[in-house]
């Protein structure tokens, strides 16, 4: 098996999803004879370390809104001569695509990572990009098929490649009698206001829980705040901050995901992972999770039911649903090692520098 090389771009290097995935996986991709180098954007990346120790190699550019980020990510693209760049920030998507291609005629691959619906010139600025760009990427990842029916609307085809977990969640998998309190909930999540922490907090603190809330605050609302704060001076603030989930999932009686879209939420597949009981709102990005046994779907214009479901006696799971999905990290190398290949191979064989499907 012959190793390729692969530049992973991303944002900021936050302890979130891609980020948690990749730390995850790093020694299946190095069984599928990959090698990789991760490149995160700006200033302050509080998950570098994570990534390094781990084993990747990591660099850092300034942002590929300026030109001075265009031509970092270009000399490393160049020095390096990868296999694959792979993208998985949303932000600068056109200068990202141009700066890798152009340096080294490197195959491309974009994952889209969420749902995008973005109106005015968001979505004129979107659709220009998208015109100008997706004609040197070989390649449209989802994580979810809710992702890739929403990127049609962009005349895009994507090909899905689930999410996964740490094996640390799948190892630690809960049995039946746990003794996990009903009353704890666990919050996971950067606080964007598309998490829509305030929602659930509203309803969590209103009938007694205690709370463990996992996440960076940087972007959290005035309102979120004064809510943690409330909790933790009531004693009833359990755990706050950046820390991975695993332990309070492993304790919590319900994680409570409250989300306006998602893409396909890493924090939802530790719980399944986990046993933890799990109460998400009915929205875009978490269909994929329906049906699976302890995970319960209600819309979040149903307010009453979001109450009596966080009943002030505690959580009661639903019973009954399928089993879930393969979420190990295993499965997510091989997945996008094949991938890799595939995009790989194409230009090595003569079959053209340009493509759009696997």
């Amino acid at each position: 098996m012959s190793e390729l090389k692969v530049i992973h771009l991303l944002g900021r290097l936050y302890p979130s999803g891609m980020e948690r995935m990749l730390a995850s996986a790093a020694q299946d991709f190095v069984e599928q004879g990959i090698r990789s180098i991760v490149i995160g954007q700006g200033e302050g990346h509080p998950f570098r370390d994570d990534l390094a120790n781990a084993g990747y190699d990591v660099r850092v550019v300034p942002s590929l809104r300026t030109l001075a980020g265009c031509f970092a990510l270009s000399r490393i693209v160049s020095a390096e001569r990868p296999d694959v760049v792979h993208i998985h920030t949303e932000s600068a998507f056109l200068p990202a695509v141009l700066s890798s291609y152009l340096s080294a005629r490197t195959r491309v691959v974009r994952t889209v990572h969420s749902v995008f619906r973005p109106h005015g010139k968001a979505a004129f600025s979107r659709r220009v990009q998208a015109m100008l760009a997706d004609r040197f990427v070989a390649q449209f990842v989802a994580p979810s098929p809710d992702v890739a029916k929403n990127e049609l609307n962009w005349n895009r085809k994507l090909q899905v490649v689930y999410n996964w977990v740490s094996s640390d969640y799948i190892a630690a998998k809960r049995h039946s009698g746990s003794n996990a309190s009903p009353l704890h909930a666990v919050l996971v999540g950067n606080c964007a206001s598309v998490k829509n922490h305030e929602f659930a907090l509203k309803h969590l603190m209103a009938n007694g829980y205690v709370v463990s809330h996992h996440g960076n605050e940087a972007h959290a609302t005035a309102l979120e705040r004064e809510m943690l704060e409330s909790l933790a001076s009531q004693g009833r603030l359990r755990y706050r901050g950046s820390e991975p989930p695993l332990q309070s999932l492993k304790n919590g009686g319900v994680f409570v995901l409250p989300s306006l879209h998602e893409g396909m939420s890493v924090a939802l597949a530790e719980a399944i992972a986990l046993g933890t009981p799990c109460l998400v709102a009915d929205s875009i990005g978490l269909s994929w999770a329906k049906g699976i046994q302890g995970v319960e779907h209600i819309s979040l214009l149903e307010e009453d039911a979001w109450s009596s479901a966080l009943r002030e006696t505690g959580y009661l799971p639903v019973a009954g649903g399928s089993a879930p999905p393969d979420l190990s990290p295993r499965r997510g190398a091989e997945e996008y090692a094949e991938l890799y290949r595939t995009v790989a191979n194409h230009i090595r064989s003569g079959r053209g520098a340009i493509g759009r499907q696997v």
